[in-house]
């Protein structure tokens, strides 16, 4: 229900804004996103946080390829804000393992963030001795490196750029005390370097 409301949200902003349907797809896609991550809260808690996430973080920056943030995690941050969201958000299972494999690929979408994130994230599991298959399920780490991290709009392309800012990005989030607000806080802050330095040069 939330990823066609994802789908007509979308659609109706393009016809508002372009007079045309163009890459509704990603409406839908923000909402799968915030469904996932948002597991067990009620659907119109969800639809507020979709609605949020394609008004603010997508469509008050120009549309599809122009927003600055990611809208998904945009969205995920005003449903953390107003609503408590168990943290962690994924539970550990085995069952995980095929949806990694799946979404290794992506990485090549946007290597250097999405491989200096996992690096962060092991340097900082290991100086915490926390290490463990169990740990990277969690919190998550293939699924922000894989899946959010490779947004081609949001994050650099830059070699540099993209290995420090996921390096620091992922060291930091799993060395201090890891919860939702500062996973979703560090997103969007690499999302704003990102913008910033390929607006720059």
């Amino acid at each position: 229900l939330l990823s066609a409301a994802g789908l007509l949200l979308d659609a109706a902003a393009n016809i508002i804004r372009h007079k045309r349907l163009w890459c509704c797809v990603s409406g839908a896609v923000t909402a799968a996103i915030i469904s996932l991550l948002t597991f067990g809260i009620p659907l119109w808690e969800q639809l507020l946080g979709l609605v949020a996430a394609l008004v603010f973080g997508k469509y008050i920056w120009g549309g599809t390829g122009k927003n600055r943030i990611n809208p998904a995690i945009f969205g995920l941050l005003v449903i953390l804000i107003i609503w408590n969201v168990p943290y962690p958000f994924f539970e550990p299972s085995y069952l995980l393992l095929p949806a990694i494999i799946l979404s290794v690929p992506f990485l090549m979408l946007r290597p250097y963030a999405g491989i200096g994130f996992i690096i962060g994230c092991l340097a900082a599991l290991l100086i915490n001795k926390d290490l463990s298959l169990a740990n990277l399920l969690t919190d998550g780490v293939f699924f922000w490196s894989c899946i959010v991290l490779t947004d081609p709009v949001t994050v650099t392309s830059n070699r540099i750029t993209g290995a420090i800012t996921g390096i620091l990005g992922g060291f930091l989030i799993l060395l201090l005390s890891p919860n939702a607000i500062n996973f979703i806080a560090v997103i969007l802050i690499i999302n704003a370097f990102s913008y910033t330095l390929e607006d720059t040069f």
